[in-house]
C-alpha cells in the first residue's frame, strides 16, 4: 500500500468519499495482516525512500509486516509524508515497485 500523509481525498486516518465511508490506512493494513496471516509486529528499519519529487528528500517510510505471514506474503506500507493524493512520482519511483514485486515473486 501506498498513500500520501496529507491526501485529503482518500484521507490517511479514513473518512468518507461521495457518502460512502472509507477505513483508515490502519484499518486497511489490519485487514490485510487478518487475511495474510501476520503478526502485529512492524519493521520500519528501512531507509526513507525519495518517492515525491514535490517534497524533499526520502520522505516515504517503508513499514513492513511479515512475521507470521502465510505463503510467504507480506504486508507493507509506503507512507509519503505530507504526500497528497497524486504524488508527483521520482524517475525512481518504478524501478523501486518494479525491485519490491520482483524480489516476491514466487518461482
Amino acid at each position: 500500500m501506498i498513500h500520501g500523509t496529507a491526501d485529503q481525498t482518500i484521507r490517511f486516518g479514513g473518512g468518507a468519499n461521495t457518502g460512502r465511508p472509507y477505513p483508515s490506512v490502519t484499518d486497511t493494513l489490519a485487514q490485510w495482516r487478518r487475511h495474510n496471516g501476520c503478526a502485529d509486529r512492524a519493521d520500519t528499519s528501512a531507509d526513507p525512500i525519495d518517492l515525491d519529487s514535490g517534497l524533499p528528500g526520502p520522505e516515504t517510510t517503508v513499514t513492513t509486516y511479515s512475521a507470521g505471514c502465510g505463503r510467504g506474503t507480506r504486508v507493507e506500507l509506503w507512507s509519503i509524508k505530507d504526500g497528497g493524493h497524486v504524488p508527483a512520482l521520482t524517475a525512481g519511483f518504478s524501478s523501486a515497485v518494479t525491485d519490491f514485486l520482483l524480489a516476491r515473486a514466487s518461482g
